[in-house]
């Protein structure tokens, strides 16, 4: 993401950003929980398709200005 910004022009480090205090930072412990289904995969991935578009054309514009 550092990375990113910095191509983009975008002056924030996200190390200012980061919270280590478990609360804030909604850290939970998922060592128990089920590993998720082919259905709840396929369902994440349909909730969230707009943001894998974006990722997709993120990578796509990094790829076509030498950046990756």
């Amino acid at each position: 993401m550092q990375r990113f910004l910095d191509i983009l022009g975008i002056n924030i480090k996200i190390e200012s950003l980061l919270t280590f205090d478990k609360i804030k930072s909604h850290q939970n412990d998922y060592a128990e929980a089920p590993p998720l289904s082919e259905l709840a995969l396929h369902n994440l991935k349909k909730w969230y398709i707009q943001d894998y578009m974006f990722y997709e054309m993120c990578e796509e514009w990094l790829k076509q200005n030498g950046h990756i």
